[in-house]
């Protein structure tokens, strides 16, 4: 017999035949949200209302990895960002990351969280060589480490 309803049903409002997907979903859930650090090294520039992101120091060459599984909404050229990508991985939850020097995804694949996605760089003019990252929720950025606590 399946298990209890109010073990994995966390809408009830849900009809009974979806409450056996439950334990999938909330992995799919936690793999969606972007709890992982997309580069090893410290903070050159924190989080603020005056810069909604962090710059992570690397560098140029190292690794990024997607913080989360999603789609990849944007890759490509920005003007302020230089070589910059965009997953949207759900529920209004956005992730950028930008100052790359190489891209290694296209819009429309979809990533698994910790896939290596980019090179760092200093795109764009940026005033580091490192990773700009930024999250977005709905239409706010939130502060990444917030998102680190979740672990």
């Amino acid at each position: 017999p399946p298990p209890p309803s109010f073990f994995f049903n966390p809408h009830p409002a849900q009809p009974a035949a979806q409450e056996s997907r439950g334990l999938g979903d909330v992995y799919k859930r936690q793999e969606s949200v972007p709890t992982a650090w997309p580069l090893a090294g410290p903070l050159l520039r924190p989080f603020s209302e005056a810069f909604p992101a962090v710059i992570i120091a690397a560098v140029e060459g190292s690794p990024v990895c997607a913080s989360a599984s999603g789609t990849v909404v944007r890759a490509g050229y920005d003007t302020v960002l230089g070589q910059l990508i965009v997953i949207d991985h759900g529920n209004g939850i956005e992730t950028h990351y930008g100052y790359n020097s190489a891209l290694f995804v296209f819009e429309g694949d979809h990533i698994l969280k910790g896939q290596h996605i980019a090179h760092s760089g200093r795109g764009g003019g940026a005033p580091y060589e490192g990773l700009y990252y930024a999250v977005r929720e709905g239409r706010a950025f939130r502060d990444p480490a917030y998102y680190r606590l979740w672990l």
